[in-house]
């Protein structure tokens, strides 16, 4: 039974808040024995502060193992992406984090092929910086779970355009954020995804979920909904949804991935301690 790196996202903890005021929060960790957190930048980091969150963090015995951002590439033209992921980069960088979580993005014409060329160019100069840095930028897979890609242009959840993504893209820096769930969501077969890009992963995002009936017919309290086009998904306890997560482990740490496995039970305040104690202990006995 392999040694698993356990991580949980901090705004598990503080949504889009602020970290340092609610370090109490974090004793749960100590508890689980799970030393590391993600970030999210500007929320619970900004290069402003990084210096101060940093600190307060090491002295309640808590690191940090990626920076995340609400940052995309495609299809958005403000620079307000690439901005995000330059500070994300050095954030990381002063906070001995290795990675830096993004997305892909939407808009375009439907072309997987020309999107992945497109997106390819758009953040070959961000990973000459993150190479300089020693740091990876891992793209998370993505579903239509905010509204904001009814068409379904965002290549990132189709794990066969993702692999290619990665081929196209074929930089040392550039890794998959592999979440089995936000696949499972965009109604792709989670195992045959696991197995097709676990050369590629250099992150994991774990939760679980299961399809509820129109109206959320049969979603239960304390969990969170999402939609993706006509169907609707619901957060449920690590193991007892619909993604094969005995598989997805195989296949990932059959292709030698050994990093971090970040806990996002995206349950409510009043679940979340008991949740992630049940994801610790799923995660740590198989």
């Amino acid at each position: 039974m392999p040694s698993r790196e356990l991580t949980v996202a901090a705004p598990e903890f503080v949504g889009t808040g602020p970290l340092v005021d609610s370090l109490d929060r974090l004793t749960v960790l100590r508890d689980l024995g799970v030393s590391a957190l993600e970030l999210w930048s500007p929320w619970q980091v900004t290069e402003d502060d990084a210096a101060e969150v940093g600190a307060a963090l090491r002295a309640v015995g808590v690191r940090v193992a990626c920076v995340s951002s609400p940052s995309y590439l495609h299809g958005e033209e403000t620079g307000t992406g690439r901005r995000l992921i330059e500070s994300s980069i050095r954030i990381a960088h002063e906070l001995g984090a290795g990675r830096v979580n993004t997305y892909f993005g939407h808009g375009g014409d439907g072309d997987d092929r020309h999107a992945a060329r497109t997106y390819a160019g758009l953040v070959a100069p961000l990973l000459d910086q993150a190479a300089e840095a020693g740091v990876l930028i891992v793209l998370e897979n993505e579903f239509d779970g905010f509204g904001h890609d009814p068409e379904h242009y965002d290549i990132s959840r189709r794990a066969a355009s993702l692999l290619h993504l990665a081929e196209v893209i074929d930089h040392p820096a550039f890794r998959l954020n592999f979440d089995a769930a936000n696949f499972a969501c965009a109604g792709e077969e989670v195992a045959k995804a696991a197995a097709l890009l676990a050369p590629h992963v250099g992150y994991v995002h774990v939760k679980d979920v299961i399809t509820v009936g129109p109206g959320h017919d049969g979603a239960a309290a304390g969990w969170n909904t999402y939609t993706d086009g006509d169907h609707t998904y619901q957060t449920v306890e690590l193991g007892t949804g619909e993604v094969p997560w005995d598989d997805v482990l195989d296949r990932l740490e059959g292709a030698g991935y050994a990093g971090p496995f970040t806990l996002e039970p995206h349950c409510q305040p009043e679940l979340l301690a008991d949740q992630l104690a049940v994801s610790v202990a799923y995660l740590t006995n198989r």
